[in-house]
């Protein structure tokens, strides 16, 4: 990877720190039930994912999808796998009873299995047409994910 990768990467993973520890405001939020503010905050989250997929796809220009570079070419998916994994961790670290059920292990298997198609999306051209619009959904996707996840670690903590 290049410097600018690393740079990228470390810029990003602060950014879907921050945005995961916007939870607790969005939990707020839904408990005095500030309509408003929650599209705001729910229209800020999009934007701000949008932007990092765009720069992610588009900050070299057109690329070539290689099978080797396929973690370079999916760097946002990796970073928030890494976050997800490090929040389940620390829900079984955490002694208190877990909440959510297997919710938030049920989303963090389907992270892991995300994993295949997107190893395998290099080999579709309908997602090398569309890579901005489906790399979206996907990091949309899996950031509600891993926000629920996060949402329970909060509310286990606090018990």
């Amino acid at each position: 990877m290049r410097k600018n990768d690393w740079i990228f990467s470390g810029i990003a993973a602060f950014v879907f720190i921050i945005m995961i520890a916007s939870n607790v405001w969005l939990m707020t939020m839904f408990l005095s039930m500030r309509i408003l503010h929650m599209f705001i905050y729910f229209a800020g989250i999009v934007i701000i994912l949008l932007t990092l997929t765009h720069i992610s796809i588009h900050q070299m220009g057109k690329r070539e999808f290689i099978k080797k570079d396929w973690i370079k070419n999916h760097l946002l998916f990796w970073i928030m796998t890494d976050l997800h994994t490090i929040i389940m961790i620390a829900r079984y670290i955490h002694p208190n009873d877990r909440q959510g059920g297997l919710i938030p292990e049920f989303f963090f298997l389907i992270h892991v299995l995300m994993i295949i198609p997107v190893y395998l999306s290099y080999r579709v051209t309908y997602y090398q047409k569309h890579e901005l619009g489906l790399s979206f959904i996907l990091h949309v996707s899996i950031y509600a994910m891993l926000s629920f996840s996060f949402i329970q670690l909060v509310i286990q903590t606090m018990q």
